[in-house]
């Protein structure tokens, strides 16, 4: 079987205190032949955990997981062909970056050189430095470089691929996971909301399980259907936020200083909210044109990590008030069905003297119970008991004693 696959999977990291698990993933299960999947959430929530077990780095506590059909954890061969950079790089340490890079493509088939390594990825500049004087940025970017020089991957797993990799831009790191996910299957994890919206198929973990799942262009990833805008105003701000807030599409405006800009620059950021994303941006541009204010940016904001989880609490609160809802009626519809039984058929109720007192469809779309079958064979009648008469009435009816003379022992006069 080629690809990832993961079958009810159970996991846990050791980056807690003294190595206790500081995330744990139960019962995952997805299957991965290509393509970039992007998996949201932080170390809580199971990221790191899932991440290790992928590149078999801790052994799953319960189910299964499989690269090209073989185990990571207990196949060297195989975690030899994946490619990883983690949320701390962990690089060979060396008298050198150069040197870091000979040992970690020592065990490869035909590793190549470090030069070529590091000059693939533009950091050549890095070649000469001690590990020890690079910074955590610097060292995950070498493993970037690492990832690229994989020959055949038969896995990429990335955190963060957006942030904290020095002297590598975004657009080069998403050109390039695009090509990998071509030839395998590239699994991204990260936090931010912004960096989610690159791709394609967004899974949000929560709490070790996988909550939900979003679809690009991810409208749904944060508050629902709500857009926010930021722009950048560098005249006109206020006859801009006027003109806004006349717009009922507009929900929400913050006006604020640009902190980049320069005391002799009046340039300002507006923040706009509404549910409608096309109507949202149509009403800017109309509210631009009237308030004749000058623009140099206008970026869609991403909603945070905290704001996707309150979003997803929000969805798992209504399906559990919904199935709540469903028991309630199931067990009304139950009671109701309970009560008729014990009324069919009966002499007494609302329809006392008719066979069939409670008439079909008396509660809804519930089935009327079957009638008990007919007794061919009447039972006898059963027998009555004499009754008690009066003592009064029993004691007119027997006949008087006998009258006995004392002075006769047992004989009668």
């Amino acid at each position: 079987m080629t690809g990832l696959v993961a079958n009810s999977l159970v996991a846990r990291d050791a980056d807690g205190l003294k190595g206790a698990p500081r995330g744990v993933v139960y019962g995952i299960s997805f299957t991965l032949t290509g393509g970039v999947a992007c998996f949201m959430g932080a170390p809580e929530d199971g990221t790191v955990a899932l991440a290790e077990a992928i590149i078999g780095r801790r052994r799953p506590d319960r189910g299964s997981l499989s690269i090209a059909g073989r185990d990571p954890f207990t196949d060297p061969a195989v975690r030899a062909t994946i490619g990883y950079v983690g949320l701390q790089a962990a690089i060979p340490a060396a008298a050198s970056v150069k040197a870091s890079i000979e040992i970690a493509v020592s065990g490869w088939s035909s590793p190549p050189l470090a030069s070529d390594v590091l000059a693939k990825a533009g950091l050549s500049a890095l070649a000469l430095r001690r590990v020890e004087d690079t910074s955590p940025a610097e060292r995950r970017a070498v493993e970037w470089a690492l990832l690229l020089a994989l020959p055949s991957p038969s896995t990429v797993v990335v955190f963060e691929p957006f942030s904290d990799l020095a002297s590598v831009s975004a657009s080069v790191v998403e050109r390039e996971l695009a090509r990998i996910a071509k030839q395998a299957p590239v699994v991204v994890f990260t936090s931010s909301a912004r960096d989610a919206r690159r791709f394609d198929r967004v899974a949000i973990l929560h709490r070790g399980a996988v909550a939900r799942d979003s679809q690009s262009p991810h409208a749904a990833l944060g508050n629902g259907q709500a857009t926010a805008l930021t722009v950048g105003v560098t005249s006109g701000a206020r006859e801009l936020a006027r003109a806004l807030l006349e717009n009922a599409i507009v929900h929400s405006l913050t006006f604020d200083r640009d902190p980049a800009a320069s005391a002799e620059t009046e340039s300002s950021l507006l923040r706009i909210s509404g549910d409608d994303r096309e109507a949202l941006a149509l009403g800017l541009a109309d509210a631009v044109i009237a308030s004749g204010a000058s623009l140099v940016s206008v970026t869609e904001s991403a909603p945070a990590l905290a704001e996707v989880r309150a979003q997803t609490e929000f969805e798992q609160r209504s399906r559990m008030l919904e199935i709540d809802r469903s028991r309630l009626q199931e067990a009304r519809a139950a009671a109701e069905r309970a009560q008729l039984t014990q009324q069919w058929p009966g002499p007494g109720g609302p329809g006392a003297g008719s066979p069939y007192p409670t008439p079909f469809g008396a509660v809804g779309s519930l089935a009327a119970p079957a009638l008990p079958a007919p007794n061919f064979m009447p039972e006898p009648a059963p027998a009555v008991a004499p009754q008690a008469r009066p003592l009064a009435e029993v004691h007119a009816a027997d006949p008087p004693p006998a009258q006995q003379d004392p002075n006769k022992n047992g004989a009668s006069s």
